[in-house]
């Protein structure tokens, strides 16, 4: 009787036993495969920091002291591009001229400036601070040699600035710009430039 039972319990005690054995393990591999049902948010992206923004552009009128031996009449236009926050590309280009009397006649020298640089925005509120920084080429036609020669001048710059926001697309602003110059004869020459003007925000 004892016999026969037993042979009757091997089946039952064999499916319980894989039963057991398949919970056992199958479990936690499922939870090391599958982990947790909760969907894992996506990994975040860095932000792209080095995103191009809407342009600026500037006209602007001042006062060049070319060497400081002459003194032009400089109007200016200046195109500013974003390149992140706080910082944007300048492409800048002036027309200055000077006037002499010579008599009866009026000789006029002129100057053309471009300057290729970077800005440093500090953002405060209604005034922001500028730094730029940059190669600023110098064309220059003096009267008297006129349509005979002109000289050439290259070298970096320094400038400072402050823009007042008076409109939601519309700041003015004020620089001042320090040059230092390789060419011509003597080679080293300095020389500064005052400008105030209105700035046109393209993406406000």
């Amino acid at each position: 009787m004892f016999h026969q039972d037993k042979r009757r319990l091997k089946p039952v005690f064999a499916l319980f036993l894989s039963v057991f054995l398949l919970s056992a393990f199958a479990a936690p591999l499922a939870a090391q495969q599958g982990g947790d049902l909760t969907p894992e948010p996506a990994a975040l992206k860095p932000a792209d920091s080095w995103r191009l923004g809407a342009p600026l552009f500037a006209g602007s009128l001042g006062v060049d002291f070319f060497l400081y031996e002459q003194v032009f009449l400089s109007t200016g236009f200046d195109y500013m591009q974003p390149i992140r926050e706080g910082l944007e590309l300048n492409l800048g280009f002036a027309f200055d001229i000077s006037t002499t009397d010579a008599g009866a006649d009026v000789q006029a020298s002129f100057l053309f400036p471009f300057d290729i640089g970077l800005n440093a925005i500090f953002p405060g509120d209604p005034v922001d601070v500028t730094f730029g920084a940059g190669v600023t080429p110098v064309v220059y036609i003096p009267a008297e040699a006129l349509n005979e020669e002109t000289s050439l001048y290259i070298g970096p710059y320094l400038k400072g600035g402050l823009r007042f926001q008076v409109h939601p697309v519309v700041q003015l602003f004020v620089d001042a710009q320090q040059d230092l110059l390789f060419g011509g004869e003597e080679w080293i020459y300095t020389q500064t430039r005052l400008s105030a003007g209105i700035v046109f925000d393209t993406g406000s």
